[in-house]
């Protein structure tokens, strides 16, 4: 089984592990293991481990694994989002700090903050002395005075890992020979401890520790590790002559392993330098950025805008957050950008040092939870409304039929009964679907197999009169037999109705009144794919169309061509997220001025 599932760095670790339970250790309950499948792919897996017993005595074992390679990559790009963060943190405190103290204590509380430390210590080395020096300490211990204000290298802890020139870990602090105090760890419920050399060109500069009542994760040891060398740059600059502090090499190192675009206008705005990244995305190697302005590289608009943000930046002498519109490749997105006026040593301002990221996705995903508020609230309205209106549309169905009874058969009075109960239960159907709409989706409700006409039908429902109203004739064509797809319905009929209200724009943008050519029509049709069984629904108006040089933009976030208020460039984007969460497909086909057909494809079951 290890020959053919494990990889072979793994291997000799499983082997060990499987040897030490038949030998009679104990068999850890849980653990994870990355497996290889037979096309080759790498996938996560948690076992659960138990014993199996005859009489009392272990004869074999059940191991029962889940599949948790998706949770994985969730958990990584949620790291990778907090080590952005972080690293952010510590990169504005080396830019904005103006003693080596401030820049340090910055750094601790951005280490308390964003790695669950109980607290954080920084100790940079006095040469002369070979001694470390405490500068800055944040958590529960914020004094900086004390038994190890100063420490010898070579001395507790903190001195060895100066000595040493290597990292020390551990999350068994109690137990651990190397700590010194452990009734105070014990008392204080400490269980982890990571300490780094602050280290710049195998030149030590000082120390980094952290303690935590938690055992340390990879991810805390990753994030320390790289902030670790950054700090270690930074007190490296601080400590330098002016040379070093105002050289561009010594910055080099620091700005081109920040995952973040950096770069530097003088006064004029005209670009002075920047990272490798910046340059990337501009298609343009570092050096060739000097003397360019940004309407050198962008839209006359957006160019005009950052032009203007530099000027106020520079006459406030504030550092600013901006989130704004940036043109990556052609393509639009929303980045983060920290903006800060930069001074010579006389207190001059000599331009603008910026720093950004892109935060399209993480912008797409806040609005998306912002609507999903918004319908909760709808929802809980339409909950309390619905009771309103069922209760005494019940009473109105019963005093129908009650007339019904009374009536003679055929008569004026029952036929106005029966259309009253008709009528009745409308309403009824209506209230149900707009309240199975509005309520909030649970994330771990399972898809169900659904017929697709059925969710189209209560989208109609809610949407039919709206389209009766603006004159828009609708054409359906949705065969009875169409097979059933695998889906959560609430999630496929947001898209159904956000192709309908894309629709309905684009036919009353180019017909405002009543006009034959009004029609929106929708066909349903099953169809193979690579020998897969998938039903495709279309949407089809003859609009106004898409121009084609925008065509292969409109899927991107906040990408929208109606007019500010109208839309909020996340429909399309939200649909084909739902689509690729259905492994399906979102197609798009259109003349400007003619037609728009746009497809939803979806696999059956």
């Amino acid at each position: 089984m290890f020959e053919l599932l494990v990889s072979k760095d793994r291997q000799s670790f499983t082997w060990q592990m499987f040897a030490g339970w038949q030998a009679g250790e104990q068999m850890p309950k849980t653990h994870e293991n990355p497996i290889i499948t037979k096309s080759g792919r790498m996938k996560y897996i948690s076992w659960q481990n138990s014993d199996v017993r005859e009489r009392g005595k272990i004869v074999g074992m059940i191991s029962f694994g889940i599949d948790i390679t998706e949770q994985k990559q969730r958990k990584a790009l949620v790291e990778r989002i907090r080590l952005t963060s972080f690293i952010r943190d510590i990169s504005i405190s080396l830019a904005e700090g103006v003693t080596l103290r401030e820049i340090l204590d910055q750094c601790a509380k951005a280490v308390v903050d964003y790695l669950d430390a109980a607290f954080a210590r920084i100790w940079t080395l006095n040469e002369k002395e070979n001694m470390l020096e405490l500068q800055a300490s944040a958590g529960i211990y914020t004094h900086i005075d004390g038994t190890y204000s100063r420490i010898p290298v070579g001395k507790f802890e903190i001195g060895r890992i100066a000595r040493e020139s290597k990292p020390y870990l551990t999350d068994s602090l109690v137990a651990d020979e190397q700590i010194s105090d452990k009734d105070w760890a014990r008392r204080d419920g400490m269980v982890s401890f990571a300490g780094y050399p602050l280290i710049v060109e195998e030149h030590l500069v000082g120390v980094i520790a952290m303690f935590a009542r938690k055992p340390l994760t990879e991810f805390i040891s990753k994030a320390l590790a790289a902030a670790s060398d950054i700090i270690a740059l930074g007190i490296d600059r601080k400590q330098s002559e002016e040379e070093l502090r105002l050289s561009e090499n010594k910055y080099r190192i620091l700005i081109e392993n920040l995952p973040q675009r950096i770069f530097f206008k003088n006064k004029d705005s005209t670009y002075v330098s920047c990272n490798e990244k910046y340059a990337r995305d501009l298609k343009i190697h570092p050096d060739e950025i000097i003397g360019k302005t940004d309407f050198d590289f962008f839209p006359q608009a957006l160019a005009e805008k950052y032009r203007t943000d530099d000027k106020r930046i520079m006459s406030m002498e504030k550092t600013m957050d901006i989130e704004e519109k940036y043109i990556k490749e052609g393509q639009e997105l929303m980045v983060h950008t920290v903006k800060t006026p930069m001074k010579d040593d006389n207190g001059h301002i000599i331009g603008v040092l910026g720093v950004f990221w892109d935060i399209t996705e993480k912008v797409a995903l806040q609005m998306e939870n912002i609507r999903s508020r918004h319908l909760a609230s709808v929802g809980e309205l339409a909950a309390g409304v619905a009771h309103e209106i069922n209760n005494p549309i019940t009473g109105i169905i019963n005093c129908a039929q009650i007339l019904i009874n009374r009536s003679k058969k055929g008569s004026n009075e029952q036929d106005i009964a029966n259309r009253i109960i008709k009528e009745g239960n409308r309403i009824a159907t209506i209230v149900k679907i707009l309240l199975d709409f509005a309520r909030p989706h649970d994330k771990n409700e399972q898809k169900g197999a659904v017929h697709i006409a059925e969710i189209l039908s209560d989208t109609l429902v809610l949407v039919a009169t709206q389209l009766k109203k603006e004159h828009i004739k609708l054409v359906l064509h949705i065969p009875q037999k169409l097979p059933k797809i695998l889906a959560h319905t609430q999630q496929v009929q947001q898209v159904f109705l956000n192709m309908i209200s894309n629709a309905r724009y684009a036919l009353n943008e180019k017909y405002p009144g009543m006009h034959e050519n009004k029609i929106l029509e929708i066909r349903g049709e099953a169809i193979m794919s690579d020998n897969d069984p998938y039903v495709k629904m279309s949407f089809c108006d003859r609009g106004t169309g898409i121009p084609a040089d925008i065509l292969e933009k409109i899927m991107n976030p906040f990408f929208t061509t109606k007019p500010r208020g109208k839309g909020t460039g996340l429909g399309l984007s939200i649909s084909q997220s739902i689509m690729r969460d259905h492994d399906g497909k979102l197609l798009i086909h259109s003349i400007e001025g003619e037609f728009t057909m746009v497809e939803v494809v979806l696999p059956a079951v």
